[in-house]
């Protein structure tokens, strides 16, 4: 699977800047088995962008970033994300273009990637 994904802008955008820029995303709000990814969400949840548009409009988006929240979970996700980097090259990730930091264990997880990513 691919952790770390492109979609055309971040084409365009790292062609131009001479970069690798990639996106890295978990469901907007909560998953379909219901746990929270937005914990902090409030009202604001009517308004998320992220369960608008090509969120919803193409369901296999969906489906993979329900995998990559699965994965986030796990003990390997720092070494499998280490290593993704490492294979594409990545100088710039974007961190949730939608969903959030849903625990601070996880938080840390993404710390420590960036850590050992400079």
């Amino acid at each position: 699977m691919n952790l770390l994904t492109q979609n055309a802008k971040m084409k365009k955008t790292s062609k131009e800047n001479k970069a690798k820029i990639f996106n890295f995303s978990i469901p907007a709000y909560k998953t379909k088995g219901g746990k929270i990814t937005c914990p902090f969400a409030d009202s604001c949840v009517k308004y998320c962008y992220a369960q608008k548009g090509n969120y919803t409009r193409f369901p296999k988006i969906g489906e993979l970033m329900e995998e990559k929240y699965k994965i986030s979970k796990t003990d390997t996700f720092i070494p499998l994300m280490n290593e993704e980097i490492r294979k594409k090259k990545a100088t710039h990730i974007r961190i949730h273009d939608s969903g959030d930091f849903y625990s601070p264990t996880y938080l840390q997880k993404w710390v420590d990637i960036a850590t050992q990513n400079k």
